[in-house]
C-alpha cells in the first residue's frame, strides 16, 4: 500500500516559512477527495485559505472586520443586520442570529438573483460574514477553554465540485477531534448537531433546521484545537439529556448516522523538522495532554505555545505538494495562479 502525503507551505507575517506535512489515510473516501483535489489543480482553480488564529486579545480586529462586512451588506441587501459598537455585544446569541441570517440569505439566493438584487460581491461578503462569525466564536471558546483553538480551512475557488457522501464513506467519521488532525470541511449551509450543542443553540432544533453533512468537496480543515479526552458522542449525550422533553423527541439519539457527531478525518500531522526545531522532544508532541493549555506544573504545553508563537502569525498559503511514496506528484504554487 502506497504512502500518500500532502504538504502545506505557509508564510508568516514575519516572512518566515512554516511547512506542515500530513500523512493521508488509505481509504476510499480519501481516494475520492484526492481525485477532486487533482481535478481542481488541473483546472488551475485558486487555493483559498482561511486562518482562524486569533484570541480574545485581538477581538477588536475581528469586530472592525465584521462591521465592515455588515456595513457593505446593509447597503446592498434588503434587510439591515446589526453592527457592533462594543465587543461585549459579540456573544453567542447575536452570533447565532447572524448565522441564521446567513442561512436565510443562502435559501433566498435564487429569489435575489431573479429580482436583480444579487451580486458576486454581495455573495462574497455573506461568505466572509460566515467566516468571521466562526472566527469570533473560536476566540470566545478559546478564552473559555483556556486553549487557543486555532485552525485553517483551505479550499479551491470557484467552488462547485463536490461528491455525495455514501453509506460506506460514513464509516470514516471521527467523533473525537485531535490537535494536528486533517479533516474534510463541513461543506454545508447551516448547522449540524456537532455545531449546535457546544453553543446550546436549541432554536435550530426547534425550527427543524438541523443540516447534517451530506456531501464533501476539496475543502479541508486543519485542526489545531485541543485534543479532547471525551468523544463528541459523550459530550453530546450529556447535553441532550439536559434538553426539554419536546426537543429530545426531535433528536435521532439512537441513530449514529443521522447524528453524524464528528468530521471526516483524512490524515494526521507528522512530527517533522518544522515542529522539532521549535521543540525537540517528540514525545511531547504526541502526548494526549494537549487537551489543556498547561502541564500539571503550570508550564504551558508545547501545543498551546506553538499555536500562539507560530500558527498565530501565519497569514498566507504559498504552495501545496502532493506526494506518493516520497515522490512529489504535484506542486501547486499559489503565487503563479
Amino acid at each position: 500500500m502506497s504512502r500518500r502525503n500532502i504538504i502545506f507551505s505557509f508564510r508568516t507575517k514575519d516572512d518566515d516559512y512554516v511547512s506542515l506535512n500530513y500523512s493521508l489515510y488509505n481509504n476510499p473516501l480519501v481516494d475520492k477527495w484526492l481525485r477532486l483535489v487533482h481535478l481542481s489543480i488541473r483546472k488551475q482553480l485558486t487555493l483559498k485559505p482561511l486562518f482562524t488564529n486569533k484570541t480574545m486579545d485581538r477581538v477588536d480586529e475581528l469586530m472592525l472586520a465584521i462591521n465592515n462586512i455588515l456595513e457593505y451588506i446593509n447597503k446592498h441587501y434588503d434587510k439591515e443586520l446589526p453592527v457592533f459598537t462594543d465587543f461585549n455585544q459579540l456573544d453567542n446569541e447575536i452570533l447565532n442570529y447572524l448565522h441564521e441570517e446567513f442561512e436565510v440569505y443562502g435559501d433566498r439566493m435564487n429569489e435575489l438573483q431573479s429580482n436583480g438584487k444579487w451580486s458576486e460581491k454581495l455573495h462574497d461578503n455573506f461568505l466572509s460574514l460566515n467566516d468571521h462569525i466562526h472566527m469570533i466564536e473560536t476566540a470566545i471558546h478559546s478564552q473559555h477553554d483556556k486553549f487557543p483553538n486555532f485552525s485553517s480551512l483551505i479550499d479551491f475557488l470557484p467552488a462547485g465540485m463536490h461528491k455525495t457522501l455514501t453509506a460506506e464513506d460514513k464509516l470514516f467519521i471521527s467523533n473525537k477531534f485531535e490537535w494536528g488532525g486533517l479533516y474534510l470541511g463541513y461543506n454545508t449551509l447551516g448547522k449540524d448537531y456537532l455545531t449546535i450543542f457546544p453553543e446550546n443553540d436549541q432554536e435550530v432544533i426547534e425550527r427543524d433546521e438541523v443540516r447534517v453533512q451530506q456531501r464533501f468537496s476539496t475543502e479541508m480543515w486543519l485542526n489545531f484545537g485541543s485534543t479532547s479526552w471525551t468523544t463528541n458522542t459523550e459530550r453530546f449525550y450529556h447535553w441532550y439529556k439536559s434538553l426539554p422533553q419536546k426537543l429530545q423527541e426531535k433528536v435521532p439519539i439512537t441513530d449514529p448516522v443521522a447524528l453524524s457527531l464528528g468530521r471526516y478525518k483524512i490524515g494526521q500531522l507528522d512530527i517533522t523538522k518544522t515542529l522539532l526545531d521549535y521543540h525537540p522532544i517528540g514525545a511531547d508532541w504526541i502526548t494526549p495532554a494537549c487537551h489543556e493549555a498547561y502541564w500539571d506544573d503550570g508550564e504551558p504545553t508545547v501545543h498551546a505555545r506553538w499555536n500562539l508563537d507560530v500558527f498565530a502569525n501565519i497569514n498566507k498559503l504559498e504552495r501545496i505538494f502532493i506526494l506518493e511514496d516520497d515522490e512529489v506528484l504535484v506542486e501547486y504554487d499559489t503565487v503563479l495562479q
